[in-house]
């Protein structure tokens, strides 16, 4: 539900949540999951807060979804 409404913002969208919806070995992570949708973001794992940090400086996001 959340991808389908990712998809439909407009901007740069930034993904922050717990290391196991990071896993790229799991079929429900959310980068698999924007990747099935076909929807870009960037990711970072929430125990990562502090490298998060300097990438949403170094970027400009419209949309940062928490999880």
């Amino acid at each position: 539900m959340a991808a389908m409404l990712a998809g439909q913002l407009d901007g740069r969208r930034f993904v922050i949540a717990p290391p196991t919806l990071m896993d790229e070995n799991n079929p429900g992570s959310w980068p698999n999951v924007f990747s099935d949708f076909h929807i870009p973001a960037d990711f970072e794992s929430i125990g990562k807060l502090d490298k998060a940090l300097d990438q949403i400086k170094k970027r400009e996001y419209k949309n940062i979804i928490i999880d």
